[in-house]
């Protein structure tokens, strides 16, 4: 591919970037529409979405329940982080939460999938070494939420480890001839060699752009399993 064609592409790819956070209510900085040009002029004739809408300016919302945090994603979100759901995590599997005012540098690893421009915009799934991310980030100043979520297969590995350090603080068991195998346990049932299912979709990290981080940070500590508080909370409706 000759280099006027890559930049043709490039050129047609943040386009279709520019289009999909105007139609959802997000204008584009002003280094954006001098590098797509005549792209703005079309951005121009989207009607941009009305005051008092489920979503404030194409910014995903949480909704915070006694058992589970959902974050909402909109439509131009999914179509860039190439993903149909919303990201359910269960609040027992939520390790920390964390208010960023520099999510950029909280970015590890490579995108596979989504869309990014540097500095600018980053939607989608990052794969790193042990795990995967995902990033839901608007604009240079804008703080954002971190949220460290725990899988399964990690949890059961922090309990193996802190056992055995348990285990060694205390006295030596006496050793015990090794029992005969019975046929009950001479073959590992389905149940037992069973992987444990993902949550969150399988992430370790989720860090998304919001304008209500102080207010998200505080739902998640009102709202907590067997309170009497509110069932749910929206946050950035």
């Amino acid at each position: 591919m000759r280099l006027s064609d890559a930049r043709a592409c490039e050129r047609d790819h943040l386009a279709v970037i520019c289009l999909l956070l105007a139609a959802d209510g997000m204008e584009p900085n002003r280094r954006s529409r001098l590098r797509f040009g005549n792209v703005s002029h079309a951005i121009g004739r989207i009607p941009r979405r009305a005051h008092g809408t489920r979503q404030t300016r194409g910014m995903a919302d949480f909704h915070v329940y006694r058992d589970r945090l959902v974050i909402r994603l909109t439509r131009a979100e999914k179509v860039l982080a190439l993903r149909r759901d919303d990201i359910v995590v269960p609040r027992e599997s939520i390790r920390s939460v964390a208010i960023t005012a520099d999510p950029w540098i909280w970015i590890r690893g490579v995108r596979a999938p989504g869309n990014s421009i540097p500095l600018t915009l980053a939607v989608g799934t990052w794969k790193f070494h042990g795990g995967k991310d995902f990033l839901v980030l608007k604009g240079k100043q804008r703080s954002a939420v971190v949220i460290d979520i725990e899988q399964p297969e990690q949890r059961d590995v922090d309990r193996d480890s802190g056992a055995r350090e348990q285990a060694s603080d205390g006295d030596e068991p006496a050793v015990e001839p090794a029992a005969e195998p019975s046929a009950e346990t001479a073959e590992p049932s389905a149940e037992t060699s069973a992987e444990p299912e993902e949550v969150a979709g399988g992430f370790s990290r989720v860090v998304v752009s919001t304008q209500h981080a102080s207010e998200l940070v505080e739902a998640l500590r009102d709202i907590r399993p067997g309170s009497d508080g509110p069932v749910d909370e929206v946050i950035g409706s």
